[in-house]
């Protein structure tokens, strides 16, 4: 009879394996590629349905967006930042595992431009950067597409257009 019981207990275990085994073959949600469209669906599902219908607008923004390239590989993160001999190129900033949660804040409270800043030293590693003007209907698209493996678009948001924004977007487009 304890026979019995036994290999009736170890059965039902083992059917649990699958998926016990999946808590710890889990892959993150941040490593490989993205499709454009999972990317649009998963930033989109992150904002309130009435944000989204508002953002379904020609209304010209100059947005900001924020990447968390914690499972970025350092070829590609390399190949984001400005190299160290051009002036003025970005800022990091480091913060330790520990680290208290206004230094978070006070980073997405930093204003940055289009060479960008990353704070790293933590999970998530952040990387924000200012982009081109654009219609906001075009927000989820356009940050969409800026990712690389490792690299997920995790928000946005936009400033008003000032005139030399407005001015180096109207030079682009006569060059073009």
């Amino acid at each position: 009879m304890n026979r019995i019981l036994f290999v009736f207990a170890a059965s039902l275990l083992l059917t649990g394996c699958d998926d016990i085994a999946a808590w710890f073959e889990e892959e993150d949600w941040r490593e490989g590629e993205e499709s454009l469209d999972a990317c649009m669906e998963r930033v989109r599902a992150g904002y309130h349905e009435g944000v989204v219908e508002l953002l379904e607008s020609d209304e010209q923004r100059q947005p900001t967006y924020t990447f968390d390239v914690t499972k970025a590989s350092f070829e590609d993160l390399n190949s984001i930042t400005v190299a160290e001999s051009e002036e003025g190129g970005g800022s990091v900033q480091f913060s330790g595992v520990d680290a208290p949660g206004y230094i978070i804040h006070d980073f997405m409270e930093t204003p940055v431009d289009e060479k960008g800043a990353f704070m790293l030293g933590r999970d998530p590693a952040l990387y924000r950067v200012r982009g081109e003007p654009i219609a906001l209907k075009d927000v989820f698209a356009v940050g969409c597409k800026r990712q690389m493996p490792g690299m997920r678009l995790i928000s946005f948001t936009f400033q008003p257009l000032t005139e030399s924004s407005t001015d180096s977007a109207e030079t682009e487009t006569e060059t073009e």
